[in-house]
């Protein structure tokens, strides 16, 4: 029941962002369908903004701040995340707008290839790359890292990022 409650969910979704692109009012969707911290780059996006009709406009989006506090923490629930952001003594967001892109139809471009166009675009603006990861890998990446634990996870990223002694034999 859940699954076709759902699915029902999605077809209103899909069927109201028609009608409204029908009537050529624009659409502001996130198509990572999650945040992130943009240092591992941006995640794949959904295909749904791209399988409707007309042109995407990309919109990068950019958050710089005077101090390195981490904002997307994952051991940390969204209000203290934001609560970070009060120690911040100022905050930027860059946004850049690109050029519209189009769905080649005619070349047989499928709405997932039209997506992954855009996330590169997208991508290159911001000197990221677009990655295959979508936001069910990120949530299952962050269940294995809660399962570890605060502590032994942050242990490991300190030893990686670390160079090692060399061994001696």
């Amino acid at each position: 029941a859940g699954d076709e409650g759902e699915r029902a969910r999605r077809e209103r979704v899909r069927h109201a962002a028609a009608a409204a692109t029908a009537c050529g009012r624009p659409l502001l969707l996130f198509p990572e369908g999650s945040i992130t911290n943009g240092r591992a780059g941006l995640m794949r996006f959904a295909q749904f903004a791209f399988s409707l009709e007309g042109a995407v406009r990309p919109v990068a989006l950019r958050l710089r701040t005077a101090l390195p506090l981490e904002a997307d923490t994952v051991f940390a629930p969204l209000p203290i995340n934001l609560l970070w952001s009060f120690f911040q003594p100022w905050q930027t967001f860059e946004v850049s707008v690109l050029p519209a892109l189009a769905r080649r139809v005619e070349l047989g471009e499928s709405a997932a290839e039209f997506a992954a166009r855009a996330a590169r675009c997208i991508a290159m603006s911001l000197g990221q790359e677009a990655t295959p990861h979508c936001s069910a890998d990120k949530a299952v990446h962050l269940r294995a890292v809660k399962a570890v634990g605060q502590a032994a996870w942050l242990d490991s990223c300190r030893r990686t990022s670390q160079p090692q002694p060399a061994t001696l034999r």
